[in-house]
């Protein structure tokens, strides 16, 4: 006899009951599970199947797993929709096209100017808002993609000490704003940074030695400010 329609009847079972519930109690849940348990070993035995009760019993996790697990959002998920729209708060006009569509509601990897993993995991890798008319001050948190290029906006304040954190960063590319201030100390902690671009700005005061930490800068353009100093890198001074 077939397993598939008995399997697909459970499951609808499974799935009305995990919706009256709390996904977030874990004793709910680990009950629910142990009873889901039982009703699929109950089920399976009445269709003969000798094994099922020793097997069942052994169901709880990948129960939970198949029917919670895709719904239960990953915190990267979470602190990376957090740090989006914390940089879009920061926009002064919110009906801005680029930003007008970011909705805590939607998938903020269809978001323009988001782009994610290719695996599905929800992965923020690049934000490139180049060139959108957007004004306002850049964000501490950026999802901690690998790239992020809002060059040629009118963006003004500082550059925040907070994006030395973002260790992922590889390209960073705020050229052509209104930015003001120094270049954050912190960003010497960046060293998978590639390319840092901050040309075209109000930047001032001494280009932070720790930038000769960086190892992997390959591109470094921090002309047209009012910066003093120079940074050696990889025996070269620029």
């Amino acid at each position: 006899m077939s397993l598939e329609p008995e399997i697909k009847r459970i499951r609808r079972i499974c799935v009305c009951r995990l919706m009256r519930v709390s996904s977030t109690n874990p004793k709910i849940r680990h009950s629910l599970s142990l009873s889901l348990s039982l009703s699929l070993s109950l089920s399976l035995s009445l269709m003969g199947w000798p094994f099922a009760p020793s097997v069942a019993w052994r169901l709880p996790a990948l129960l939970l797993f198949l029917m919670l697990g895709k719904n239960r959002g990953s915190p990267h998920k979470k602190q990376s929709l957090e740090a989006l729209l914390h940089f879009k708060s920061l926009i002064r006009d919110q009906q801005n096209e680029s930003v007008a569509t970011w909705q805590k509601s939607s998938d903020y990897c269809n978001w323009r100017g988001v782009t994610c993993d290719n695996r599905g995991r929800g992965l923020v890798v690049a934000l490139s808002l180049q060139g959108v008319g957007l004004e306002g001050t850049i964000s501490p948190a950026l999802a901690n993609p690998a790239l992020a290029n809002l060059s040629n906006n009118n963006i003004s304040g500082g550059i925040p000490s907070g994006l030395g954190n973002l260790i992922s960063l590889r390209h960073i590319n705020l050229s052509f704003n209104s930015l003001t201030g120094t270049i954050p100390p912190s960003f010497s902690s960046l060293q998978n940074l590639w390319y840092l671009y901050l040309e075209r700005n109000g930047l001032s005061g001494a280009i932070p030695p720790g930038l000769s930490n960086c190892t992997s800068l390959q591109e470094l353009n921090l002309g047209q400010n009012q910066l003093s100093g120079s940074v050696f890198l990889d025996q070269k001074i620029l």
